[in-house]
């Protein structure tokens, strides 16, 4: 039986940054529906564009904010962040040590997302070492895996994974 963790990336801030510029994206989609100065093709065409963008950044976000989980299943840890997903076997998480010590652990993005305090994906530390987040900021921890990468995960996250780990190693 799985152990699914639903994890809330969910940031007023985030919500600000990336949604207020879908909405300025929308208002100038709707001004330029107004517009006289272009053909009726160029415009139906440059609104249709610029509203497909606009719907693109929402539902990135709103899949980001909404999306991300852990799924813990027979031997296997599955990490979805948004559209990025990991695996790392459960034996690689048996014995990962914590630490507040995320620092600078995430500046080197490779194909990931960060706004504010949110951040998710795929990030690189100074050591070249891969490193999957999923954290909203509250209290966010980074753990060594014995896996190929490590992982920034808020505390409660981490917590709830570790108790998933035991109960599954209990089976």
């Amino acid at each position: 039986m799985p152990c699914t963790i639903p994890v809330s990336l969910f940031d007023r801030s985030m919500l600000l940054k990336e949604l207020a510029p879908t909405a300025v994206l929308f208002a100038c989609a709707v001004g330029l529906a107004f517009y006289r100065g272009l053909e009726p093709r160029k415009k139906i065409f440059s609104v249709a564009v610029i509203c497909i963008i606009g719907l693109m950044t929402s539902t990135s976000t709103a899949m980001l904010a909404f999306r991300s989980k852990v799924v813990v299943q027979d031997d296997t840890a599955t990490f979805y962040a948004g559209r990025w997903k990991a695996q790392l076997p459960v034996a690689a998480l048996g014995d990962a040590s914590a630490t507040n010590q995320v620092g600078a652990s995430l500046r080197k993005r490779t194909n990931g997302f960060s706004s504010g305090k949110v951040s998710a994906g795929w990030f690189q530390d100074a050591t070249s070492r891969k490193i999957f987040a999923l954290s909203s900021g509250n209290g966010r921890i980074i753990s060594r895996t014995s896996g190929e990468f490590s992982l920034v995960l808020d505390q409660a996250t981490f917590d709830e994974l570790k108790h998933c780990v035991a109960d599954s190693a209990n089976r």
